[in-house]
């Protein structure tokens, strides 16, 4: 668990491209990391339009939104693809 005012851990995790992502490919902006247990279900879907709906007031005020489950990149991509997500996955 992280404490408030704690510095969020480094992280090197693909993306639904296989793009090699870490903490500071993000760094000066904002960042909504959003968890969620696994691609294609129906919260997780549901979440995953949500931040796609939102993402472009969000990037007006600088924020970046990433979502991260133990999927791999196939998952993430058919998941994007399936739903049209523009949010990033990890």
């Amino acid at each position: 668990m992280i404490a408030p005012g704690q510095k969020f851990p480094d992280f090197h995790l693909q993306n639904q491209d296989g793009k090699l992502r870490s903490l500071a490919d993000y760094k000066g902006s904002w960042l909504v990391l959003y968890v969620y247990p696994k691609d294609d279900t129906p919260g997780c879907t549901l979440q995953g339009k949500s931040f796609t709906a939102q993402k472009e007031a969000f990037a007006q005020k600088g924020v970046k939104i990433v979502g991260v489950s133990q999927d791999d990149v196939a998952s993430h991509q058919n998941f994007c693809r399936k739903y049209s997500f523009t949010v990033e996955l990890l």
